[in-house]
């Protein structure tokens, strides 16, 4: 049984390695840092060009800014913590917060040079919707070519999206080899 695991295991790397040689996909050795602020800076930007909408004197708002406070600012916060879960209805802000909360805890990981965050959503149009969202949030931390080093969305339609986009084909590239990489029958 050892001698088979150990075959699989080295087979495994062999054919892991092959397909990165083949697609010369590259992985960073460095850590991107994106600036645990840039949630702020955004809400604060959109308060500034729709005042109206934004106005934290709202109840809405203010219940808003409580749920993303509560969040960013909670002591158990920790890089114990594997799986983290917000629950709160809609409207309420879940997607601004979220992304705060997943950045504070990057903050507290970066030492760990083997870390991810990954952000799991049930369904695809969430997934479309937040994804716009985070690309606005962060569009100031990347340009085209490598944006995939920051984020990247991943649901069933998205290879359907990818072929219909020919001029994206280095995100197509990266996309399959994740993918790929990501499967237990590669």
């Amino acid at each position: 049984v050892e001698l088979f695991l150990i075959t699989e295991l080295l087979f495994s790397v062999l054919v892991d390695c092959d397909k990165k040689d083949a697609a010369e996909f590259k992985l960073s050795n460095s850590t991107k840092q994106i600036q645990t602020s840039c949630v702020q800076e955004y809400l604060e930007k959109k308060r500034e060009e729709n005042p109206k909408k934004f106005n934290p004197k709202l109840k809405v708002n203010k219940i808003k800014n409580k749920i993303f406070d509560n969040c960013t600012n909670n002591v158990k916060l920790s890089k114990e913590q594997k799986i983290y879960s917000i629950t709160a209805p809609t409207g309420a802000g879940k997607t601004l917060t979220s992304l705060a909360t997943a950045l504070k805890l990057k903050s507290l990981l970066e030492n760990n040079e083997n870390y991810k965050i990954h952000y799991v959503l049930p369904f695809t149009t969430i997934i479309d919707q937040n994804y716009e969202v985070f690309r606005e949030v962060l569009s100031r931390e990347f340009n085209e070519e490598n944006e995939n080093d920051f984020i990247m969305k991943h649901h069933y339609l998205t290879i359907e999206n990818l072929k219909k986009q020919d001029e994206r084909s280095e995100e197509r590239r990266v996309g399959k080899e994740c993918r790929s990489r990501w499967s237990p029958y590669h």
